[in-house]
């Protein structure tokens, strides 16, 4: 008895459709099951409909749209799976084709990328309250808030210079590796973003001031925000923290 191959659609058709309805849903991860806007059943709809279905012009994907896909299969296959649907997950956005019956699966992924993004941003947060409240009387201008838009620093392959105050420092596990990467985001004075995936850790930590010499790898863009990607980084320089002097006699 002959049986039809199992139907398969492209990964990243997958993903970028997740992303959409998860940005109209007002960027709020609706989980499968709980009505028409659950991101899974859309995703769903969306591969069963034929090529002109009113969904498939619904979810519609832009550049950037496609662009935040690839990041969150980067990230899907990024961690240490711990749970059999944490498997299935890395499993199903692991290669080019996803099977129709794992399309829900894979869009829940917007699940836990979504949460990740809300880590990240916390820990900035964090790092840049503790970043303002911190008075340096000396060594190199690392204080810089919140700034209205971050820019791109030089030009791809150029070999550069950064002095940054580190926003976040975090561990990614592989298990295709024993030794986990670590991705470092750091601000400029000027409130430019820069990121290192460093291929081991740096000693590098929330609140240092450091300096890193590399190579521009790419400009991107995340949470609305230009970033700078370097690689092929020196070993950093840590500036250690610098406190007031002490009072002198007779001085209040």
């Amino acid at each position: 008895m002959r049986t039809e191959p199992e139907r398969k659609v492209k990964a990243e058709a997958v993903m970028s459709a997740a992303v959409v309805a998860h940005r109209l849903n007002g960027k709020v991860y609706v989980p499968r099951g709980e009505g028409e806007n659950s991101v899974p059943d859309q995703v769903n709809r969306f591969v069963a409909e034929g090529p002109n279905g009113p969904l498939r012009q619904r979810l519609a994907a832009t550049q950037a749209d496609k662009d935040e896909a690839g990041r969150v299969r980067i990230w899907v296959r990024s961690q240490h799976p711990t749970s059999d649907y944490q498997a299935a997950l890395r499993h199903a956005l692991s290669s080019e084709y996803v099977s129709v019956r794992e399309v829900g699966t894979a869009a829940s992924a917007m699940s836990g990328f979504t949460r990740y993004q809300e880590r990240l941003e916390e820990a900035r947060q964090k790092a840049l309250a503790k970043n303002e409240g911190q008075q340096r009387s000396d060594g190199p201008a690392v204080h810089s808030p919140r700034p209205a838009g971050s820019r791109w620093l030089g030009q791809k392959e150029q070999k550069v210079s950064v002095t940054a105050y580190v926003e976040l420092a975090h561990v990614v596990r592989n298990d295709k590796s024993p030794y986990p990467r670590v991705l470092y985001i750091m601000r400029t004075p000027q409130g430019d973003l820069v990121r290192w995936f460093a291929s081991e850790d740096q000693g590098m930590e929330t609140g240092d001031a450091v300096t890193v010499q590399g190579t521009i790898r790419d400009h991107s863009t995340f949470n609305g925000e230009r970033q700078t990607e370097m690689w092929y980084c020196k070993a950093p320089v840590i500036h250690p923290p610098l406190t007031r002097p002490p009072a002198q006699p007779g001085n209040k």
